[in-house]
């Protein structure tokens, strides 16, 4: 609003945020210094290299556990979108000011905080997945109530932080999961392919943010909604309901079946120690 809540306004703060970003993530890359400098490869590590991108694939979509952790990314990624994308069309059109965006974004910091500093206390409590289902049921909860008075700041902003909450251990034992779908990899097929395995499950998540962010656009136009109108019609309220309350408690729901239907960690230790034996026996030979 300060450089005149235009959409040129909005090209530019996006363009310095952009830029920012840019410098800060040049600067960490910069500043970081390798440690792992060994170029010692074993048998196991040599497999992997002789296999293509293509016969990397036709392993990957066999793990059913990878399926589901890529799912996951891709929920993630649009979860934070609609959260970003959407808060600033319900600040403005029903809770009256488009100001208190930063306000309730700042308030949400603290309670994503919280959950990153906690995350490490669940995990050594109930585990990876559990903790993962845990914080999504508190982000479920926290856009539900959300539907008993809309139009309430103090509520909106409680539920909103109970999903910033919810969102650090989703995202904080996700990583560590989808690494151990490698190990799934190299159980079944006999090849960890862990580069592969992240990457593209990875790269659900951009998919997730790019699929949610067209999605701002596309529910915002079937709900009849008019930028430049100062008093929205029914139906494009609902819609913004829908951009910020209904699409990430759905998100949320999809991402706990993913990680109630995620058994690996229960025999991950047992098939861990399969392969450490199974790589011995092949560096003996």
């Amino acid at each position: 609003n300060a450089l005149g809540g235009t959409q040129k306004s909005w090209i530019i703060v996006a363009a310095v945020f952009g830029l920012f970003g840019a410098v800060t993530l040049a600067v960490c890359f910069k500043s970081t210094r390798e440690r792992y400098t060994t170029t010692e490869k074993t048998k196991a590590d040599e497999a992997d290299d002789k296999l293509t991108t293509l016969e990397s694939l036709k392993y990957l979509v066999q793990n059913k556990y990878w399926w589901m952790m890529a799912v996951a990314q891709l929920c993630v990624g649009a979860v934070y979108t609609f959260l970003g994308g959407g808060l600033a069309f319900y600040c403005q059109f029903v809770l009256g000011n488009d100001n208190i965006t930063a306000l309730i974004s700042m308030i949400g910091l603290a309670p994503s905080v919280l959950g990153f500093v906690i995350t490490p206390v669940m995990i050594t409590k109930i585990g990876m997945r559990k903790a993962g289902i845990f914080a999504a049921i508190i982000g479920i909860i926290g856009t539900v109530i959300r539907l008993f008075a809309p139009g309430s700041f103090v509520v909106f902003t409680v539920g909103y932080c109970l999903v910033m909450f919810a969102t650090a251990p989703i995202v904080a034992v996700l990583p560590a999961m989808v690494i151990n779908c490698a190990e799934w990899n190299d159980y079944r097929f006999g090849v960890k392919i862990t580069g592969m395995t992240n990457s593209v499950a990875s790269a659900g998540m951009k998919i997730g943010v790019g699929l949610a962010g067209a999605a701002l656009g596309w529910i915002l136009a079937a709900g009849g909604f008019d930028s430049l109108a100062a008093v929205q019609t029914e139906s494009a309220i609902q819609s913004i309901y829908t951009l910020n309350i209904t699409c990430p408690g759905i998100l949320l729901l999809v991402i706990a079946i993913c990680y109630g239907l995620y058994g690996l960690e229960k025999v991950y230790p047992e098939i861990a120690r399969a392969n450490a034996e199974r790589r011995a026996k092949m560096e003996e030979e």
